[in-house]
């Protein structure tokens, strides 16, 4: 078993990572003619496939995600590092939404410590995703304890 937490910080419409998804588009479209409508990735799909691939990963122990209902790219090298929950990216309601600052602060883990994935919304399963204000369910309530 490994002893280390594999974590994934990731907003769920991350408007860089969809901008290199349409740009690889529209490139290949240049090349095909029969792609010539570039379909660009909406907020939608592109959170849903985050999921799918995410899903790819929840079979490994280790395995956690902090999901922020937003659209910023990086959160550590910047003062959001600092004000992002899962509610957001600076959020400042006070409603008690984890913080990123306390995700990533609990690492390294030592023995008997855990980290949980965090995410902000109603927990839908596949079938039922619809926009992106949703959390996975088949990603949710996974903690990670490492062995002693």
């Amino acid at each position: 078993t490994t002893q280390a937490a594999f974590t994934f910080i990731q907003s769920k419409t991350d408007i860089i990572q969809r901008s290199f998804f349409d740009a690889i588009a529209i490139l290949g479209a240049v090349d095909d003619d029969s792609a010539r409508d570039t379909s660009l990735i909406s907020k939608s799909d592109f959170y849903a496939a985050v999921n799918v691939i995410f899903e790819s990963y929840e079979p490994y122990d280790n395995f956690v995600n902090f999901m922020v209902q937003s659209s910023q790219h990086c959160y550590t090298p910047n003062s959001y590092m600092y004000t992002a929950t899962t509610a957001g990216r600076d959020d400042s309601s006070g409603d008690g939404n984890p913080a990123l600052l306390n995700f990533v602060g609990s690492e390294p883990l030592q023995a008997e410590q855990s980290i949980s994935t965090e995410c902000d919304g109603e927990l839908l399963a596949q079938d039922d995703w619809t926009g992106f204000d949703y959390c996975d369910e088949a990603l949710a309530g996974k903690t990670y304890t490492p062995d002693e």
